[in-house]
Parts: C-alpha cells; sequence; structure tokens
C-alpha cells in the first residue's frame, strides 16, 4: 500500500514540475525570421551608402533604424526570446562595433574608405545570419 501512495505521490510531484516548465526559448516565428533577412539586406545596401557623405543619406539611415527599431521591438514582446534580444541588442548598441557603432562611426566621420566598409558588412551581415540561424533552428509551432 505505500507503494501505490509513494507513486501517486511521485505522479503528482512530477506533474506539478511540469505544469510550472516553461521553454527556455521561443518558438519559431516565420514573421521574425523574415524581417531579420529582409533587414539584413536593408542594412547592407545603406551601410554601402557611407562611401558617400553622411548628410546625403541621412533620411536612408533614419528610415533603415526605424525598420530595426520596430523588428526589435516585436522581438522584445515575444516570450522567451532573452538570447534573440541580445543578439538584437548587440547589433543595434552605437557602442558596439556592428551596425550602430557602424552608423556611429559614419556620423562622426562622415565618408568611409570603401575597404572599411566592405570589412564592416561582412562583420554585420553575419550578426544579421547568426539571428535568423537562432530563429530557423527553433521548435516550429
Amino acid at each position: 500500500m505505500k507503494t501505490v501512495k509513494l507513486s501517486y505521490a511521485a505522479l503528482i510531484v512530477l506533474l506539478c514540475c511540469f505544469s510550472f516548465c516553461s521553454p527556455l526559448i521561443s518558438r519559431y516565428n516565420e514573421y521574425a525570421y523574415q524581417q531579420t533577412t529582409a533587414l539584413k539586406v536593408d542594412a547592407l545596401q545603406v551601410m554601402d551608402m557611407a562611401a558617400d557623405s553622411f548628410t546625403l543619406h541621412k533620411d536612408d539611415l533614419s528610415a533603415l533604424q526605424t525598420k530595426i527599431d520596430k523588428a526589435y521591438e516585436y522581438e522584445i514582446h515575444r516570450p522567451n526570446n532573452k538570447t534573440t534580444i541580445e543578439m538584437w541588442q548587440l547589433l543595434r548598441s552605437p557602442d558596439q562595433h556592428l551596425l550602430g557603432g557602424y552608423f556611429k562611426y559614419w556620423q562622426q566621420h562622415m565618408v568611409l574608405n570603401r575597404d572599411f566598409i566592405e570589412e564592416a558588412k561582412v562583420q554585420v551581415g553575419a550578426a544579421f545570419d547568426k539571428i535568423a540561424e537562432l530563429e530557423s533552428g527553433k521548435n516550429r509551432p
């Protein structure tokens, strides 16, 4: 009789554990994946414009930053999405050496060297790829 009580108790504990558990990472989201890949293309195109004066392309940069802010805002409100949010924060930050830092540097120097632009595009493109790969590797709903 004691083994039966112990089995019921173990089952109740196990069910409680499973009911309180939540996924550690969000599920795959087609919209988030599409936004990431589209923004990569847009960002690399705007980065190419840095061979010209920053003042000529302020509106292009502003439009891109608005799109990126919208994608980031979307990611913030997805549950269990901490890793993706952190990746977007690094990409956007003007204090890091990715997209945000690139645009800050462009604004400070007004015109950038083509070799610098191409190397920065490789790094920024890889960062976008990592975000897209994380999203595409998530469990499907």
